[in-house]
C-alpha cells in the first residue's frame, strides 16, 4: 500500500452503536476531505460489520477501506494495535467517533494550510462542534478543553462562548477566534494526528471501554513533550448524532476511569485549585503545560502571529 496523507480511524462498538450514524459520519468524511486517504474501522460484533460493509458497497467506498476489524476490545487496546500496524503507511491520523456530520469541505487542506511551517509542533489537533448552540440553542463548549484556564470554572461557557450564561444561547455573543489557535485541550471526537508526533506523545492508556478521561490526558501529554494543541475554528462538525436513540445515556463510570487518571498523574481530573495546578506544572519544568495557566480560554493564543 503505497503511503497515504491520511488513514480515518473509527470505531464502532457498544450498545450505542447506530448504523445511520455510522454512514453520516463516513459519508461526509468521504465528501468533505478531499485528499488521499483510506478508513481503517473496527467494531465489536459480526452484525456491525456487515452492516457497515452495506454502507461502504452501497456507496461504491471499498476502494477507500482498508479493513473493517472485529475485535472485542476497549477503544484503546483497539486503536494501539491500528497505529503500530499503520503508523508507516500514513502521514496523519483521523480519529473520529461513530456519529458526526462533518460539514467543512477540504478541511484536511485548510487544516494543512493553518498550520503550514509548524507540523513538528503539533500533537492533537480539534476543529470546531458546534451544534449543541447552533441545533439546540445550549451554549455548551465542546471545540475545546478548558483544563487549566483561569476560567475553567466557567464551564460550559468558555472559549467562543464565553460572552453568554447557561441555557442562555445568543449568537451575536458569539467570539471566535480567527485562525489556528493553541488551547489546553481538546475533545476526542474528531481529531487529526501526524504520526511522528503522536509517536512523541505515547499511545493511549487503557483506563476503560471508551475514551473517557482520554481527551485530558494525551492533552497533558502533548504540552509536556513541548508540543501544541491546536483549535481550527473554521472547521465544523455536529456532534453527537440522535443521542435521543441511544440505548445507554452517558459513559458508564464506575470510578475506576478517574482513579486510573489520578494513579498516573497525581491530581483529580477535576475540581483543582490555583494552588494544586501550580504544584503539578512545577514537575514539569521547561515544558508547555503552565502556558495556560494564567489565561483566560478567549486570550486567545494564535499559532501563526
Amino acid at each position: 500500500m503505497k503511503k497515504l496523507n491520511v488513514i480515518c480511524y473509527i470505531r464502532a462498538a457498544g450498545p450505542n452503536v447506530i448504523y445511520q450514524n455510522i454512514s453520516d459520519t463516513i459519508l461526509s468524511i468521504n465528501k468533505n476531505i478531499n485528499t488521499k486517504y483510506k478508513f481503517y474501522i473496527t467494531t465489536d460484533t459480526k452484525l456491525n460489520k456487515e452492516k457497515i460493509e452495506e454502507i461502504i458497497l452501497n456507496n461504491s467506498l471499498t476502494d477507500k477501506l482498508i479493513e473493517i476489524r472485529v475485535c472485542d476490545e476497549s477503544w484503546s487496546k483497539s486503536f494501539n494495535t491500528f497505529f503500530n500496524n499503520f503508523k508507516e503507511k500514513t502521514e496523519y491520523i483521523l480519529c473520529s467517533h461513530d456519529d458526526l456530520i462533518v460539514r467543512t469541505y477540504d478541511f484536511f487542506n485548510i487544516t494543512m494550510n493553518e498550520i503550514s511551517g509548524h507540523e513538528d509542533e503539533i500533537g492533537w489537533i480539534g476543529f470546531t462542534s458546534d451544534s449543541y448552540y447552533r441545533i439546540h440553542g445550549n451554549p455548551v463548549c465542546q471545540s475545546a478543553r478548558e483544563i487549566f484556564c483561569k476560567d475553567r470554572g466557567s464551564w460550559p461557557c468558555t472559549f467562543e462562548l464565553h460572552n453568554m450564561s447557561p441555557n442562555n444561547y445568543d449568537e451575536s455573543k458569539l467570539d471566535m477566534p480567527k485562525r489556528a489557535c493553541k488551547v489546553p485541550g481538546i475533545f476526542s471526537h474528531f481529531n487529526l494526528i501526524k504520526c511522528s508526533n503522536l509517536e512523541k506523545i505515547g499511545l493511549c492508556p487503557d483506563w476503560g471501554n471508551y475514551t473517557l478521561l482520554i481527551d485530558e490526558h494525551w492533552s497533558l501529554q502533548t504540552l509536556i513533550k513541548g508540543l501544541w494543541t491546536i483549535w481550527i475554528p473554521n472547521i465544523y462538525y455536529d456532534h453527537p448524532l440522535r443521542y435521543n436513540e441511544r440505548t445507554v445515556q452517558g459513559l458508564q463510570n464506575d470510578g475506576y476511569v478517574t482513579q486510573c487518571f489520578t494513579d498516573y498523574w497525581g491530581i483529580n481530573s477535576s475540581g483543582l485549585s490555583d494552588s494544586q495546578i501550580e504544584n503539578f506544572c512545577e514537575r514539569f519544568p521547561n515544558t508547555n503545560l503552565s502556558f495556560f495557566n494564567k489565561k483566560n480560554t478567549y486570550d486567545y493564543q494564535y499559532l501563526k502571529n
